[in-house]
């Protein structure tokens, strides 16, 4: 039976090979279509594993010596997870919690212990989305907010909105995500809590609801009315 290698991702951005929990880089591509891969451990342990697959991933076979060190693949998945937040937060313009939650509950217990510190990581995620916001004249891509509660909702935004009552005095509007959506189905504990002070004026509440499946909680939807029914 060939084995298959799962493809990671370096903190640039390159793309590694996991095989039996080790990762690979690389190397060079052959006119049949081969790929070569060398230990991405071979600078810092002096590492000469070498291994060679086929354009979709197939092992072929090893080239040379065994690795000098431990394995890593739990690692790269894991800088591969945060990659995939990345885009999360570009995608739906989400908060770092909700894209992590997204992420995360699609991953193995021992890729979840390889994540950063949620502190860092809602640091590294916030700052991801502060730079995709700015443009190279100094504007925002995110669109002014509304002064009243007759607007359109942009079309990037129109996957977030789960049902939305139209313009009007008594306007409602749902968000969620159909990943967190998922994962609270699968959660056992749901958190809720309506506030009155932080929602867009022209809003009477916003009521979220949150899950913990992974460590800490995630906001999985929310809702704003405009007048107290």
């Amino acid at each position: 039976m060939s084995e298959q290698v799962v493809y990671g991702t370096t903190e640039r951005g390159n793309a590694t090979a996991i095989h039996r929990n080790y990762e690979y880089i690389k190397r060079y591509t052959k006119s049949n279509g081969a790929v070569y891969w060398r230990c991405i451990k071979y600078k810092s342990f002096k590492c000469k594993a070498t291994l060679m697959t086929t354009a979709d991933g197939v092992v072929l076979g090893k080239l040379s010596s065994e690795h000098t060190h431990s394995g890593n693949g739990a690692t790269s998945l894991a800088t591969k997870a945060v990659s995939e937040m990345k885009d999360k937060m570009n995608d739906i313009g989400a908060t770092p919690s909700s894209s992590q939650g997204s992420v995360a509950v699609n991953l193995d217990p021992h890729v979840l212990m390889a994540l950063p510190k949620r502190s860092l990581l809602n640091r590294t995620l916030q700052c991801h989305r502060a730079k995709h916001m700015r443009r190279d004249d100094g504007s925002g891509c995110l669109p002014p907010p509304p002064k009243d509660t007759n607007f359109d909702v942009p079309e990037r935004f129109a996957d977030m909105i789960l049902f939305d009552s139209g313009s009007g005095s008594d306007r409602l509007i749902m968000m969620g995500c159909p990943e967190l959506l998922d994962g609270l189905a699968r959660a056992k504990l749901w958190l809720a809590d309506g506030t009155f002070k932080v929602v867009p004026t022209m809003f009477f509440q916003l009521y979220t609801i949150h899950f913990e499946l992974t460590p800490g909680t995630n906001p999985v939807g929310l809702y704003c009315r405009n007048q107290l029914s």
